[in-house]
């Protein structure tokens, strides 16, 4: 592992979203796909990806269905390089809004088993 990478605070649980808000972290956790239910027709739901942490909180990646490249993650314990942010970035489209942790600037995602 680079020696920059080590040095970067762990992101481990819901717990730490204002110690290191706006940073750039590393996170463990299981990468998830939102799946659309049967209901969804009836109202907008979440489609995007995100990082199941430990604690069960959810840090959002993407708010649109992800790539194939992506899908390659599905369920699986991964590390991410990013920027954490408390909340929903400025910068994001408010077209879907959660309010949950949202990891930005994605340097580099790794399958840890």
């Amino acid at each position: 592992m680079l020696d920059w990478i080590k040095g970067l605070p762990l992101y481990r649980s819901y717990s730490d979203v204002q110690k290191y808000d706006d940073s750039m972290v590393r996170l463990i956790g299981f990468f998830k796909i939102s799946s659309v239910d049967g209901q969804s027709r009836v109202r907008r739901t979440f489609r995007g990806a995100y990082i199941l942490l430990g604690d069960g909180a959810r840090v959002i990646i993407s708010y649109d269905p992800p790539s194939s490249v992506l899908r390659c993650f599905e369920d699986r314990r991964v590390l991410v390089i990013g920027v954490i942010h408390e909340s929903r970035p400025e910068r994001e489209e408010p077209l879907q809004m959660l309010v949950a942790p949202h990891i930005t600037d994605i340097r580099g995602i790794v399958v840890l088993d």
